[in-house]
């Protein structure tokens, strides 16, 4: 069903259940009133905040035509609450993460999350699930300072939907595929159902040298995980198409120009090679770094 579809149907959904609901409050008010409580946390953060709030799950993680429209709307209702230029771009935030190579599987791991939220500026994100119960739907969020990712305060409330809209919050958001890979870039056991259910199998490493320790990292003390977002084509050579977790430092760099000279068994389909997409993880424990 394409996008201008999903709005209109989910508006007929939420008048039919607006219209229809004396008790509790209908969901446009239930979503406003929601904005004047966050927006009264928000305000009291210390400092000018530049806040984002990234498209609300279901209970099994995944992102949704229910939970992408809900945002929206509270997107639409703090923008009005917080100073000018107080809410980053949800368009542009997904069109950052579609040039990157990401999908929203990807941003299951909030480490990956919050570096990419930051990369727009934010200095908070608003993250959320939307929760079916017996007599109830819950919207649960979570409002966390940037770049750490550090949870300041929780919220959630209750909302009126139509029982008709309730089958959007398992109806996937479109997505386009990056045009470089047979899938979209994410962690191999993230992605390895996907992988399964297209018949492709992970390309796997056959002489994958470990990046040396960046000096000035190894005398901070540093450790961490490095992930890349990579390219591997049908003869099994790579190619960094992003960073989705940085490393202080130059980390970032020798850890992209060793992966790029590593040598893999490609990825195939039906038993023959193809390009596809996958991120690298390469961890840092002083004086060895794995992948």
């Amino acid at each position: 069903m394409p996008r201008l579809r999903y709005f209109a149907l989910f508006s007929l959904l939420i008048f039919a259940a607006s219209s229809s609901a004396q008790s509790p409050l209908p969901y446009y008010s239930q979503i406003d009133t929601f904005a004047d409580r966050l927006a009264s946390d928000i305000q009291k953060s210390p400092g000018p905040q530049k806040v984002l709030l990234v498209d609300f799950t279901n209970d099994l993680g995944n992102t949704n035509v229910l939970g992408q429209q809900v945002a929206n709307d509270l997107a639409h209702a703090l923008e009005t609450r917080l100073p000018p230029g107080g809410l980053i771009s949800r368009q542009q935030f997904r069109e950052n993460l579609i040039s990157a190579g990401l999908a929203p599987f990807d941003l299951r791991d909030r480490a990956v999350l919050a570096a990419n939220a930051a990369q727009t500026g934010a200095t908070m994100m608003i993250t959320g699930r939307i929760l079916r119960f017996k007599n109830s739907n819950t919207l649960q969020i979570d409002i966390a300072s940037l770049p750490g990712a550090q949870s300041t305060s929780s919220a959630s409330t209750d909302l009126t939907f139509a029982p008709e809209a309730l089958s959007l919050l398992t109806t996937l958001i479109d997505w386009p595929i990056a045009p470089f890979a047979v899938t979209h870039c994410g962690k191999p056991v993230a992605i390895r159902d996907v992988f399964a259910a297209t018949g492709v199998t992970l390309a796997k490493c056959v002489k994958c040298q470990a990046p040396p320790y960046d000096k000035d990292a190894g005398r901070a003390g540093w450790q961490g995980t490095v992930v890349l977002n990579v390219s591997i084509d049908e003869r099994g050579r790579n190619s960094v198409v992003s960073v989705a977790r940085n490393g202080p430092f130059h980390v970032d760099d020798i850890v992209t120009k060793t992966v790029e000279k590593w040598q893999m068994q490609p990825a195939t389909l039906n038993g023959k090679p193809v390009k596809v997409c996958m991120q690298i993880e390469v961890n840092f424990h002083l004086g060895s770094p794995t992948h």
